[in-house]
């Protein structure tokens, strides 16, 4: 499954002392789509759940993108205003208006889990992006 300007939703975390706080950030324009991939344990058969998420510069560049380290140290009422992309944070597919207390919350609106950030970056300015793989 390939989806071309896909509209996700983006929750980042900010931790504050002992609780965790969720932002969420909707982003248009990015391409989504499944691994093909078979996973066979004790004689079952089924289909990977993981899917790659590519979000290119151009969208990067329309919203108020910011790298993880710059994230961490932003106080929490400016949080608000950008967002970052870094394992353990979640996506949903399309968008998505809630307010998020625990991770529950984001799972029961189809959650996934973010495993893998790739920064492309330094590529050419046709194919810079971010790459996402999301379980």
């Amino acid at each position: 499954m390939l989806t071309n300007n896909t509209r996700i939703t983006v929750f980042c975390s900010k931790k504050q002392g002992r609780e965790t706080f969720w932002f969420a950030t909707v982003l248009d324009g990015v391409n989504y789509h499944g691994k093909d991939q078979i996973i066979v344990a004790d004689k079952n058969v089924s289909a990977s759940d993981e899917y790659v998420i590519r979000i290119p510069d151009s969208v990067l560049q329309t919203t108020h993108y910011v790298d993880p380290s710059t994230y961490k140290s932003l106080p929490l009422d400016e949080s608000d205003n950008c967002y970052s992309l870094k394992k353990g944070d979640y996506v949903v597919k399309g968008l998505v208006d809630l307010d998020v207390i625990t991770v529950k919350d984001i799972l029961d609106a189809g959650g996934q889990q973010i495993t893998q950030v790739t920064e492309n970056l330094s590529a050419s300015a046709f194919s810079k992006h971010i790459k996402l793989v999301v379980k």
